[in-house]
């Protein structure tokens, strides 16, 4: 049997169920959209580092899937932000004190090698730069350039808010 009780609770969990659905909603509104993605050959050919760079985009769109400063979007029409994935270089890295060893009654430093290090290009609006990962990403990872990108972001939160803005106004 229904009781009127019965109603006042469903009514209540309905309330509350469209209260944290909008929300939700509210704070995807406060978080700065981004669009990541890589450049593409227009030729269709594919490669190691076009294979690569869209395993980095798949990463970093994770990375950043839990984020409370970002909301991925799935096109550059609807993002305050694109970040772009550019390419992923082996660099000299310094090894770390963590890798130093002691050996021969000394502390001895293993050598410096060469590691993988991934670029993006941030763009808001006409500004465009270069980020890098702190850290070597192993192939088909980003999740440190997505923290660095996510980082810049929260640096530069009042200035893509204001040209969301001027955006949205014209």
């Amino acid at each position: 049997m229904i009781t009127r009780r019965t109603h006042v609770v469903a009514a209540m969990v309905a309330l509350l169920l469209c209260a944290a659905h909008a929300d939700a909603k509210d704070k995807d509104q406060e978080r700065i959209r981004v669009f990541v993605f890589s450049p593409t050959d227009p030729s269709v050919f594919s490669d190691q580092a076009a294979k690569d760079r869209g395993a980095a985009v798949k990463d970093a769109a994770k990375a950043l899937a839990d984020s409370k400063i970002v909301v991925v979007v799935p096109d550059a029409d609807h993002a305050d932000v694109t970040f772009e994935i550019t390419r992923r270089v082996n660099e000299l890295a310094k090894t770390s004190i963590a890798k130093s060893m002691w050996k021969n009654n000394s502390w001895s430093r293993s050598s410096d090698s060469m590691q993988p290090f991934l670029y993006g290009r941030v763009a808001v609006g006409t500004y465009a730069t270069e980020l890098r990962s702190s850290e070597p990403e192993p192939t088909e990872h980003a999740t440190n350039l997505a923290k660095v990108f996510e980082e810049w972001v929260r640096e530069n939160r009042a200035q893509i808010e204001t040209t969301r803005e001027k955006l949205e106004t014209k």
